[in-house]
């Protein structure tokens, strides 16, 4: 039985759980942004998601980053 924690080294592409809550917060404004963008231009909604699309990913980040903070 090994009583040393081994460290553990992350794959050059496996992001931090700090960079996670980073990008994240980063989706939410930018989702936030088109959400106001299709509402007051509806003509950007075909290529860039209506207004529910992105309020339903503000939503997951945020559910995601809860749950993150939370352990």
């Amino acid at each position: 039985m090994c009583f040393f924690k081994k460290k553990v080294v992350l794959p050059d592409n496996i992001l931090t759980v700090k960079k996670i809550l980073e990008e994240m917060e980063f989706d939410i404004y930018t989702h936030e942004y088109w959400a106001v963008k299709v509402i007051e231009e509806p003509e950007y909604a075909e290529a860039m998601g209506d207004y529910e699309w992105h309020m339903r990913w503000i939503n997951v980040y945020e559910s995601i980053i809860y749950h993150l903070r939370k352990d």
